[in-house]
C-alpha cells in the first residue's frame, strides 16, 4: 500500500518536473523484519514499546540525508515532527470513510450476533463496540492482501478498512460485499502527507502537491487529536469538513470497549 502511494506522488512529481529525477528508497520497518518470527506474535504486547515507528525510520533516512521526502498516510502520522522535517503538503483527500467488507453479509446490521469482526484500530473497536456490544472484535494484522485471505478463508465475518485504501487498490472486487459505516473517522483519513526535510528547494519543488481544502481540513483534525495528546493508535475520531464558509467538525473519543463514549457535532465558521 505504501509502495503504491509514493509512486503515485514520484509520478506526479515527474510529469511536472521532467527534468528532475526521483528515486523511491524501500525501508523496512522493524516489525516486517520480525513478522515472520513466532516469538514475537506471542509476546508482541511485551516488545511494542521497543520497537521504533516506521515513521521514525523514514524521518531517519531524511535526517542523515538518503531521502528528500516520506509519503505518508497521513491518519500515521504524528502531530509532532523532528528539527529540520516538516509536513511539507497534504495531497487532495480520497473517501476518508471506514467500510467493511464481508463474505457474507451485505452491510454491519446484517452482521449476526457474535460475528467475527477484524480490525486492529481502538477508534474503529470502541465504535462498533458501542453500537454492537455483541460483536467479537478481534485484532487483524498484516498487509492488504493477507487481510483479504483472511477473510476469504472464514477466519472473520467482516474485516474493516478505509475506503480510501480500498478506492486505491480497487479491492471491491476482491470480495462479495463492501458497505460503508457511520463511523468517525481518524484524524487524517484519506490523505496523503508529504514530509519533507525542512529546505527552501524542497518545498518549492513539491509545493504544487498541496490542496488547501485538504490542509484545512486535517489541521483542525490533527490540531484537536494534538491538544488531547492523542496519537494514531488512540481511541479518538475526528472529521472535519469544509464547506464554503463553513467547517462541519464531527468527534469520538472513549474507551476501547465502547461503554464510555463522548460524542460531539460542531459547525465552525472561516
Amino acid at each position: 500500500m505504501e509502495i503504491f502511494r509514493q509512486e503515485e506522488i514520484l509520478k506526479e512529481f515527474l510529469e511536472k518536473e521532467p527534468l528532475l529525477t526521483g528515486q523511491i528508497i524501500k525501508i523496512k520497518d522493524t516489525y516486517e523484519r520480525y513478522e515472520r518470527i513466532d516469538y514475537l506474535l506471542k509476546e508482541l504486547k511485551r516488545v511494542q514499546n521497543q520497537i521504533k515507528e516506521f515513521t521514525k525510520e523514514l524521518e531517519n533516512a531524511m535526517l542523515d540525508g538518503r531521502a528528500d521526502i516520506a509519503v505518508h498516510s497521513l491518519k500515521d502520522v504524528p502531530t509532532t515532527f523532528p528539527d529540520g522535517l516538516k509536513l511539507a503538503c497534504v495531497c487532495s483527500r480520497e473517501d476518508i470513510n471506514d467500510a467493511m467488507l464481508s463474505m457474507n453479509f451485505k452491510c454491519f446490521d446484517e452482521l449476526p450476533n457474535g460475528a467475527r469482526v477484524g480490525t486492529t484500530s481502538l477508534r474503529r473497536r470502541m465504535q462498533l463496540l458501542a453500537l454492537r456490544p455483541d460483536l467479537e472484535i478481534i485484532s487483524l494484522r498484516g498487509n492488504v492482501n493477507s487481510r483479504i485471505a483472511k477473510l476469504k478463508d472464514g477466519e472473520f465475518d467482516a474485516i474493516i478498512l478505509a475506503m480510501a485504501g480500498i478506492n486505491r487498490l480497487d479491492l471491491s472486487k476482491e470480495v462479495k460485499y463492501v458497505s460503508v459505516l457511520n463511523t468517525i473517522a481518524a484524524m487524517g483519513q484519506g490523505a496523503l502527507g508529504i514530509e519533507a526535510v525542512d529546505r527552501a528547494d524542497i518545498l518549492e519543488a513539491i509545493e504544487f502537491l498541496n490542496d488547501e481544502k485538504s490542509v484545512i481540513e486535517t489541521t483542525i483534525e490533527r490540531a484537536f487529536v494534538h491538544k488531547l495528546n492523542g496519537g494514531c493508535q488512540a481511541p479518538i475520531g475526528v472529521s472535519a469538513r469544509l464547506d464554503g464558509d463553513k467547517i462541519f467538525v464531527r468527534a469520538i473519543l472513549g474507551t476501547p470497549d465502547g461503554k464510555e463514549i463522548l460524542k460531539n457535532i460542531s459547525y465552525l465558521y472561516t
